[in-house]
């Protein structure tokens, strides 16, 4: 099996010793000691990057961290880690400026080029209790890349199927006959070490994949949900059926499966939020897959397997319920799809498509400059996007925002007619939209390309047939689906905003969900198929009071 992980990212933490430590649980090896509470502040911080493909270290950074509230290092850290107050005192920075930076080189060096990558640790300590602790006390959120990783001595018992209670990474290393790793700091002996596993690992032929996942307490995420744990008494609400005198399904049916599918996710989600959106429905990690476009980038769509029809039933009444502050959309789906989404992950597996498209010629023509901007507020519309760069000249249809579920997100690329307006419009970074600052960064046409097919190409929702109405054969071409509509709209509303079409009301159909409440989503049938097109063009991401609707032909 080819690896998954473009990357592999070793990071260690080294903690000052506290007062005092009885001698028992001070490690001659290792910094991370057995009991949490005894443990010191963050003194060191390395990190190191394995290319996966070439087999080779790429990167390797150390962070010398001033602990809260710095005096001097005690002798015996000072022995064990091999860091002077002098060091200290010289380069020594916060740890929120450390963060910072980690963080800062993985978006350069990762996230905006589309490559994956995943932390290799040594036990669980530095990332479930170390860093969330000190993190928290500096008033510092961690990314998400912090709530997912790999540790290397449980990775390395799944090849060599060792049964030998290792202490520490030279135990590993001898037992494949290496020699200790000889650097100036623990800190870099421990990176070191874990870099050089890894290398075995991979020659050997071991494939990193399943990483461990945390929950935003920094909880190890396991496969089964456990009814002890706290925060979980929504689960109790899947028995409402047994109490209305019907008996539960059994948990799986082996012989049928349902898929759903949930678009407009944050792009920093993981299988945690999609359980927590989903609660009070059995899920499990394994069955959460996320679809990812050809360039690796996640695409905000995840597809869900469920085991038994109540659940599958249930889900798709959560459609545009929130996560955050989105609003997520809940579809039918099937195998073929999921499996699509599931393959997405590797990169050698991922679907190769073409995104020219004759319609955005004006659009990506060359001498035209373009502008990205982010932190939009959901207020926000064309006409101060336009006022935001006024005395910059931008093409006719040239703001192209995105929308998710209906609502506009806080991304949009802008077109002006040449490269010096967008280097001048470029000025106008960190000023503000209202009371957001706005975001602006220079973007080439292929990314623009990638954005205008992932967000106005039309690719209609999948959607279950159940609850449908029954269209004419003669009526299907002329016929929209209305995505993102407000709970409480009425066909005199949707009227009024078709105002120059013709429309009756009985060509007005509100679609419920399993639930028999309002769903969001409509079908309207217009006169024949070329007004279907005329209101695709004039009509599609406008407002229906505050809220942004998609339309769809109706497949």
């Amino acid at each position: 099996m080819d690896q998954i992980y473009d990357y592999l990212v070793a990071f260690s933490v080294v903690t000052a010793l506290p007062d005092q430590v009885p001698e028992k649980h001070q490690q001659t090896n290792t910094m991370l000691l057995e009991d949490s509470n005894e443990r010191g502040r963050i003194i060191h911080i390395c990190w190191g990057t394995y290319d996966v493909k070439k087999k080779i270290l790429t990167d390797e950074y150390e962070y010398f961290i001033k602990p809260y509230k710095f005096t001097e290092l005690s002798p015996e850290t000072i022995t064990k880690s091999r860091i002077s107050n002098e060091l200290m005192n010289s380069v020594g920075m916060t740890l929120s400026d450390a963060i910072h930076k980690f963080n800062e080189a993985m978006y350069l060096n990762y996230i905006c080029k589309n490559a994956s990558f995943c932390l290799v640790t040594y036990r669980d300590d530095g990332l479930m209790q170390i860093l969330p602790r000190d993190a928290k006390e500096v008033g510092v959120k961690l990314a998400n890349h912090f709530f997912s990783y790999f540790d290397i001595g449980e990775e390395f018992k799944k090849t060599y199927k060792v049964t030998n209670n290792f202490s520490s990474l030279n135990d590993y290393l001898s037992f494949l006959k290496y020699k200790e790793t000889q650097e100036k700091t623990l800190g870099q002996v421990e990176n070191k070490s874990i870099l050089r596993l890894i290398h075995r690992l991979i020659d050997d032929g071991h494939v990193f994949q399943n990483p461990k996942a945390l929950n935003p307490l920094h909880q190890l995420i396991t496969e089964k949900v456990d009814p002890l744990v706290p925060n979980r008494s929504h689960q109790n609400k899947k028995w409402n059926t047994f109490i209305r005198g019907r008996s539960p399904e059994p948990f799986r049916n082996p012989s049928k499966k349902w898929y759903i599918r949930l678009r407009g996710l944050p792009y920093g989600s993981r299988e945690f939020e999609v359980m927590e959106f989903l609660r009070g429905i059995r899920v499990y990690k394994e069955d959460v897959s996320f679809l990812y476009d050809f360039e690796g980038k996640f695409s905000g769509e995840a597809y869900v397997q469920l085991h038994n029809e109540s659940d599958f039933k249930e889900a798709l009444s959560y459609n545009l319920s929130d996560l955050g502050n989105r609003y997520i959309e809940v579809f039918e789906t099937n195998e073929n799809e999921t499996m699509k989404a599931k393959l997405s992950q590797y990169p050698e597996k991922r679907e190769m498509k073409t995104v020219a498209n004759p319609n955005w010629a004006h659009l990506l023509r060359e001498g035209t400059g373009i502008v990205k901007m982010r932190g939009l507020p959901y207020s926000c519309t064309e006409e101060d996007i336009r006022e935001f760069f006024r005395g910059y000249n931008i093409i006719e249809d040239g703001v192209k925002r995105a929308v998710i579920a209906g609502r506009p997100s806080g991304e949009c690329f802008v077109i002006f007619e040449t490269k010096e307006d967008a280097h001048g419009a470029l000025s106008l970074n960190m000023e503000k939209i209202g009371n957001r600052f706005i975001e602006l960064f220079s973007a080439n046409i292929r990314e623009l390309e990638i954005f205008l097919y992932h967000n106005f190409s039309n690719n209609s929702p999948i959607y279950s047939k159940e609850n449908m109405p029954s269209i004419p054969l003669d009526k299907r071409k002329s016929t929209l689906m209305m995505v993102g509509l407000p709970f409480h709209v009425t066909k005199s509303d949707i009227m009024k905003f078709f105002g120059n079409f013709k429309l009756k009301e009985t060509d007005i159909h509100l679609i419920p969900s399993h639930s028999g409440r309002f769903s969001g989503n409509a079908l309207i049938t217009l006169e024949d198929e070329l007004e279907s097109q005329r209101a695709l063009k004039t009509k599609n991401l406008s407002y229906i009071n505050n809220r942004y609707v998609e339309l769809y032909e109706y497949r």
